[in-house]
């Protein structure tokens, strides 16, 4: 992997591609403070994460780059006083970028995931550019009533609320955080506004970056998945983005989507390796393991 004085990671052939380094400088930037119901968000000097049981998942390292195994050592140190016995991290993009696969092992790092970096330029190709069904139809969420179905699909397909609604800041009528639903109907077409047309199949957004559409994963409900849902609420929103100025469309994919985003004109630009750490002094756990 080469990486640069910007903490940005790449295989040498990603490099080659024009729109690389933006991509890759996009995804450093893209950050969130959400943290799952129930745990508790601390921040504790340079370190912002949440403790969930027994382990502290990173959010974000506010303080100035440098070398990765020492911000380590000082997050390690950081979490153990809030009680964690283990850590989890990004590694492969930002402050960990060079954090290389010896010193992961050595310190007894367990891969937990890994998130693909994909992206794809959004220009007046966009429009033709996806197949999608035709008995599927996806249109913004523009009122209280579209909120509410939007929060109820995300839950029944995830299984938890749409992080995007536990903001305190969220407002359906900010134009830069652009939520949409997809319903089925035999004669819907793919993003017709309006009035609701059917079932409910599933939700998706994004937000709106300067001139990157930062596309937040899809939830789909589970009778509809394999039937192009999916790639509906995406050629929604890419067309969405289009309109709206964007010039590149931004996701962090799951294992899941990021072979069908592949598919369809996105292109992968890297990996982010969620990884756990055991705590000093915190016992012999391994990742998993409760105490």
């Amino acid at each position: 992997m080469d990486v640069d004085e910007n903490g940005l990671g790449a295989g040498a052939d990603t490099l080659l591609d024009p729109i690389a380094r933006t991509v890759l400088s996009e995804s450093v930037a893209w950050r969130s403070s959400w943290h799952p119901d129930g745990s508790r968000h601390i921040v504790d000097g340079a370190f912002e994460f949440y403790v969930d049981g027994a382990d502290a998942t990173l959010l974000r390292f506010h303080g100035p780059d440098g070398d990765p195994r020492r911000i380590l050592d000082d997050a390690l140190r950081t979490v153990s006083v809030h009680g964690a016995s283990g850590l989890r991290i990004t590694v492969g993009l930002g402050t960990f970028a060079d954090l290389d696969d010896d010193e992961v092992a050595r310190r007894g790092g367990t891969l937990v995931a890994v998130v693909d970096v994909v992206a794809r330029a959004v220009d007046a190709s966009v429009p033709d550019s996806i197949p999608v069904p035709t008995d599927i139809a996806v249109r913004r969420v523009r009122t209280a009533e579209d909120l509410a179905l939007f929060a109820s699909i995300s839950e029944r397909a995830w299984g938890f609320a749409p992080p995007v609604l536990a903001d305190p800041d969220f407002d359906v009528a900010d134009p830069t955080t652009r939520l949409f639903v997809a319903e089925g109907n035999s004669s819907a077409t793919c993003s017709v506004p309006g009035k609701p047309v059917g079932d409910h199949v599933g939700a998706g957004g994004y937000e709106l970056a300067g001139s990157t559409a930062r596309f937040w994963g899809a939830a789909i409900l589970p009778a509809y998945r394999g039937r192009g849902a999916y790639r509906a609420l995406v050629a929604a929103r890419l067309r969405d983005a289009l309109g709206c100025g964007a010039r590149l469309a931004l996701v962090h994919a799951e294992q899941t989507s990021s072979p069908i985003l592949q598919r369809i004109g996105f292109a992968r630009y890297a990996q982010r390796r969620l990884t756990w750490f055991p705590v000093p002094g915190q016992g012999n756990r391994v990742q998993g393991e409760q105490r």
